[in-house]
This record gives C-alpha cells, structure tokens and sequence, in this order.
C-alpha cells in the first residue's frame, strides 16, 4: 500500500486521483490557517452552493454558514495541527445527503488527528472525514466530521439547530462581516 501523501491507497475505488488527494490537503489546511481569506478561497474552490457541513455538533448549509464554522476556529483555538493518516475513496457514498441517488456522487473518507491548541488545555481528536463529491463538478456537496474519540456529542435532531443557533451568534459578534469581507478577497485574489 502507497501513503496517503503520494495520492493513493488500496481501496475499493483504486488510485486517490491527485484531484482528491490536492482538495484533501486544502481541507486539512482550512482548518489550521490563521487567515480567513485562506479559508473563503478553499471553500470557494471546493464546495458547492448547496453544500453542508456537519460534525457532532451541528449541522450548517451554504458556503457562508461553513465558512462561518470555519472562522471561529481561527477565533477560539490558538492553534490546530493536523495529520493526514489515509485517504480513501469509493462509489457509492456511505451516507448520503437526502434525495440524492448512489450512482450521482462518490465519496472520500480523509482519517486525520486534528490537534486544537488552547491556552489551558490540548485537545486530541481522530476524525473520519467523510467528503461527498458531485463528479460532474467536482465539488463537495456535503462534508462530515465523525469524531472517533469519545467525548461530547450532540443529539441528532439538535444539529440542525445548534448550527442556526450558533451562526447567529458568530453573526452578532461581528464574525459574518469579517467572513463577507474574506470571501470577497478570496473572489478577487482568484480572479
């Protein structure tokens, strides 16, 4: 079996084309930046317009709302370091968004550490990312964390509204025009 960091795996969907293994290392690096526009710029590149992002705390849709749940770890973490630990990729997707046939989407499953550095305390996670791909377009139409560590979860159905809850907050705090103002850079740095 090759690493991961030379793009590929034994797995059921074969070699992780470069594609894959380039959109994975820029998620990687979405988490750790300590720059907004960075991550507008790869949420711009790779995620569609109806995508969603759900990790064991809420559940967000929209480039803006990710964003959003982006920028507030720059915001609340002194630091985040991450690993690539294997890249896998296959068809049909495990979890699919609803609505949505097997046969439309392939799936890449990212196992990484993501380290998050405070002032008072380390926290260690290992997380399935799980990213579900439109082959037509390339872009991510739903992006999972599944923390395999124990610890804190939120209940299912309190997703959906922790993410709305907690938008709103970051809103009223002044983090969605710092998020305006990033993707706006991010559009015009790509142009």
């Amino acid at each position: 079996m090759a690493s991961a960091a030379e793009g590929t795996c034994a797995n059921p969907g074969g070699p992780v084309p470069s594609t894959i293994q380039t959109m994975a290392t820029d998620i990687l690096q979405m988490y750790k930046t300590k720059s907004a526009e960075e991550q507008a710029a790869i949420i711009q590149k790779h995620y569609r317009q109806d995508a969603r992002f759900v990790d064991p705390l809420m559940d967000v849709g929209t480039p803006r709302e990710v964003n959003l749940a982006f920028i507030s770890l720059i915001k609340l973490f002194k630091s985040i370091d991450m690993e690539q630990k294997s890249l896998t990729w296959s068809t049909p997707p495990v979890a699919l968004p609803s609505g949505v046939q097997p046969g439309d989407l392939l799936q890449v499953l990212l196992n990484n550490r993501q380290v998050y550095h405070t002032s008072l305390a380390t926290i260690d996670l290992d997380v399935n990312t799980y990213l579900t791909i439109d082959p037509k377009t390339g872009l991510i139409v739903k992006h999972e964390d599944r923390w395999n560590n124990k610890g804190f979860r939120m209940p299912g159905f309190l997703k959906k509204p922790n993410g709305a809850f907690t938008s709103s907050i970051f809103k009223l705090i002044g983090w969605g025009r710092q998020v305006d103002k990033a993707g706006q850079g991010a559009k015009t740095g790509t142009q």
